[in-house]
């Protein structure tokens, strides 16, 4: 099982280019949840938003991992 990962290097880690295919899903999930971001599940998928009129995220787990194109989307936001 993997540590628990601290916040900061959660985010850092996001906010690394070129780490994208290592990033875990659920370490992606946590990182928006500690930007602020409400989590809602909808099947396989896990849809986050701020407020209305903010950018929603809608993120699908591949194998445990996140896929790159979330991750960098992610990147954008929690920046």
């Amino acid at each position: 099982m993997r540590t628990m990962v601290h916040r900061e290097h959660l985010l850092a880690r996001i906010a690394d280019h070129g780490s994208e295919a290592g990033v875990w899903f659920e370490d992606l999930r946590r990182a928006l949840r500690l930007a602020g971001f409400r989590e809602r599940a909808r099947g396989t998928h896990f849809v986050y938003s701020r407020r209305s009129s903010e950018p929603i995220v809608t993120l699908q787990a591949r194998n445990g991992k996140a896929q790159p194109y979330q991750v960098r989307q992610v990147r954008g936001l929690v920046r």
